[in-house]
């Protein structure tokens, strides 16, 4: 007998991975899930503590709904689509699962979902502002831990320490 775990890790602030791992002991299965859940991480655009815009996507036989919320909803959806959406750090959000009860194939379907979500986001207008907002950030950062080392090499050399 064989055993199939399903593994979904996340950073509640916009990165989440899932893995699938199958062996003959669930503890390998977990080991194997997780590995693979690590190894493909998306980062995924939280506009306003929700999506940035609805999406629909079929994969199979799996049928998912996403769509934003205003502040204050929750997240409104079935077990897995609630599962991932905390673990990416979605707070509001309204969803819907049709087609097949299989938490896998709906699991996969939404992080297909996610992920098209994250593309989209990106080749817009509103995406690329984001991210030119964030390079700055990241760069004024770098700048500002740069002076605080210079400013410590120069505190340093005057009290006579090399």
């Amino acid at each position: 007998m064989r055993f199939r775990a399903l593994v979904i890790i996340g950073n509640r602030a916009g990165k989440v991975g899932i893995g699938v791992g199958k062996a003959s002991e669930v503890v390998d299965a977990v080991a194997k899930a997780t590995t693979f859940a690590k190894k493909h991480i998306l980062e995924i655009p939280i506009v306003n503590e929700s999506i940035p815009f609805p999406i629909e996507v079929s994969q199979g036989a799996a049928h998912i709904i996403l769509k934003p919320a205003k502040p204050g909803t929750s997240i409104i959806a079935g077990g897995t689509i609630r599962v991932i959406c905390n673990l990416v750090g979605i707070k509001n959000l309204v969803a819907k699962i049709l087609g097949t009860a299989n938490k896998i194939n709906n699991a996969q379907t939404t992080m297909l979902a996610l992920e098209t979500l994250a593309k989209q986001w990106k080749e817009s207008p509103e995406g690329q502002k984001e991210k030119e907002k964030k390079e700055k950030a990241e760069q004024i950062q770098a700048e500002v831990k740069a002076e605080e080392v210079k400013a410590k090499l120069e505190v340093k050399e005057q009290n006579g320490v090399k």
